[in-house]
This record gives C-alpha cells, sequence and structure tokens, in this order.
C-alpha cells in the first residue's frame, strides 16, 4: 500500500467515569514479564451537560516509550487514576478535564468460540492530556468529538425515517472501510445527515464494483435516546412505555472536494486491497483459534480444535 491513511479523532471533555487500573505482565514467556503497564477504558462527556459521553479504550500503554523515552501519557493516566475526578463521583463541576487523540479501531471476537464474527467499533489510544480547567476546553460544538479519516466507500444505503424505531429523519449510511497506522483494513459504517451531503454521496454511482476513496471528517454522536410510545388500555389513560436506545456513530459533514485516484499505484488499487483484506482474514483465523481453544480448555475439551484456514478474496467487488 502505497500511502498512509489519516485515521485521528479529538476527543474533549469532563471525564465521566473510568474504569484504568496499573497492571502487570503476568506472562512468564514475555520478555516483559513483570513490567507495569496502564490499562481500562476512559469515558469522556464531550457536552457541557453530560450526555454526550465517549469511551476510548487503552490496552497497553507503558511508563516508557520504544525509544526509552518517559511516556507522557502513562503519566496522565497514572495521574487520573490517582487523583483524576469524575462526574459520577464528584459532580460535573468538579470533574477533571482532558484532551484525547485516539483513532477508530475494531473489537473483533467471536462470542463463546462461536462461528459469528463481531466487529465493535470503537476509540483507541493516542495522547493524553490533562487540562487545568473547564476554561482550556474548546467551545461546546463538533470540535470537542471531532475525527477525521481515509474511507474507501463502497456501499451508499438510503434509511428511512421510522419514528416506531426512534429515527426521526431520513439518513444515509456509508458502507465501507479505512485503515489504521499500520495501514490495516477495518471495515466500517460512517452517517450522513446533511441533505446536501446525502444527495453527494446518493448521487455518486458508488457501489463495491466502483467503489469510492475520499477524505472524510466529521463529529462522534454516543448518546442514549429515549423513545416513547403510547399503549391503549381498554379504560382510563394509555401507559406510556419508554424504550432506551443507544446511539453511536460517526457523523460525516465533510468530504474532500476531489476523491482520490482509486486505481493509482502510488494512492491504493485493487490488489492493495484484496491483499489488505486477505491479510484481515489471516488475523481473524487466529483469533477463532484462540478463541474455540480458550472455551475448549474451559468447558473441559482435551485438546483444541485446529485453527482455521482464512479463505482468499477475489479482486474487486469488495463488500465491508
Amino acid at each position: 500500500m502505497a500511502r498512509k491513511n489519516t485515521n485521528t479523532e479529538t476527543i474533549e471533555g469532563r471525564i465521566y467515569s473510568h474504569d484504568l487500573a496499573v497492571r502487570k505482565v503476568e506472562n512468564q514467556k514475555s520478555e516483559n514479564y513483570g513490567k507495569e503497564f496502564i490499562n481500562g477504558t476512559l469515558d469522556v462527556a464531550t457536552d457541557d451537560a453530560g450526555l454526550n459521553v465517549v469511551q476510548v479504550h487503552y490496552s497497553y500503554v507503558t511508563p516508557t516509550t520504544k525509544q526509552g523515552k518517559g511516556n507522557a501519557s502513562y503519566n496522565a493516566l497514572k495521574q487520573i487514576i490517582d487523583n483524576g475526578k469524575t462526574i459520577m463521583n464528584d459532580g460535573i463541576e468538579n470533574a477533571t478535564c482532558v484532551r484525547l487523540t485516539p483513532s477508530i479501531a475494531l473489537n473483533d471476537f467471536y462470542p463463546q468460540g462461536g462461528d459469528e464474527l463481531v466487529s465493535s467499533p470503537r476509540h483507541e489510544g493516542g495522547f493524553v492530556t490533562i487540562l487545568h480547567s473547564p476554561a482550556e476546553l474548546k467551545p461546546e460544538g463538533f470540535d470537542r468529538n471531532k475525527f477525521e479519516a481515509d474511507v474507501l466507500i463502497t456501499n451508499v444505503i438510503h434509511v428511512d425515517k421510522n419514528e416506531e424505531r426512534g429515527i426521526t429523519e431520513d439518513y444515509v449510511q456509508l458502507k465501507g472501510a479505512i485503515f489504521n497506522y499500520r495501514n490495516d483494513i477495518l471495515p466500517m459504517t460512517f452517517v450522513v445527515r446533511h441533505p446536501a451531503a446525502m444527495k453527494y454521496f446518493e448521487d455518486a454511482g458508488i457501489d463495491p464494483s466502483n467503489p469510492m476513496y475520499t477524505g472524510v471528517r466529521g463529529y462522534i454522536e454516543n448518546r442514549v435516546v429515549k423513545i416513547e410510545k403510547e399503549v391503549e388500555s381498554a379504560f382510563g389513560e394509555a401507559a406510556v412505555d419508554v424504550v432506551e436506545r443507544r446511539v453511536r456513530e460517526w457523523v460525516v459533514n465533510h468530504a474532500n472536494k476531489v476523491p482520490y485516484d482509486f486505481g493509482a499505484e502510488e494512492v491504493l488499487t485493487a490488489q492493495d486491497v484484496t491483499k489488505a483484506m486477505e491479510n484481515r482474514n489471516v488475523y481473524l483465523a487466529e483469533i477463532k483459534a484462540r478463541s474455540v481453544e480458550y472455551y475448549s480448555n474451559h468447558n473441559g475439551a482435551t485438546s483444541a480444535p485446529a485453527t482455521p484456514v482464512a479463505p482468499s478474496i477475489p479482486a474487486g467487488g469488495f463488500k465491508f
């Protein structure tokens, strides 16, 4: 793959809650055995009302970088563990303010060693900065919860308004894939709500055999929507059922004026994508094997099944 792809986020606001912890590497075969690291999740409310809460995942943050220098993000996370204040425990007016720069990632797993893959998008890693006061936060708005990514769009789906399902307006889904810093391919769905943007993508003639490779920007919605539905009674007033639905969306509100030249060797080719998908299939096969082995051992099986073989995929006609 010739070019590095953009995949960045900025999450800024007050700490809502966290489960960060300092741990030690327990694998005795690891060269890092016994060394400290921090992992866990950090939930940040990006709006002043504390309703749009974005969770950032940290899997392995060490005290020093690969170059042997002190890791500022480790120090910031350790300070949050030791002295950080949260909305949940200390109130919104006292909560510690932070600025995070994660990227979009996928949490891939096979529940209970089964055959059905679950790929859940999440915000992962990046730098951590503790702000001294709310005055350092950007004005409330999209700058506190924004993203930018290069995406290969392979399908555009129009979703109709449906009040019963809590869909209050028509919108468009962009199906496709993005890439992480290693250029691993990550199937991803974005949402488009602005009418002009919806028309732009719907009129572009995008399909799996005619993808669009472009840069997009937007904001992150992660909130709970309450849907009220009246249930008529044989007598008296109607009852009201309230159903909560979690909305987690990457909403596109900007795209490059001119898309990238998909197919050019110096940009991105169908062969590049095919190779990336084959690498992903190998990766998923390894995850599947570990999952099967784990649940087999815990269920009393005497041996683990063989590693599944990753299927090959044809070039072009991509469906993510």
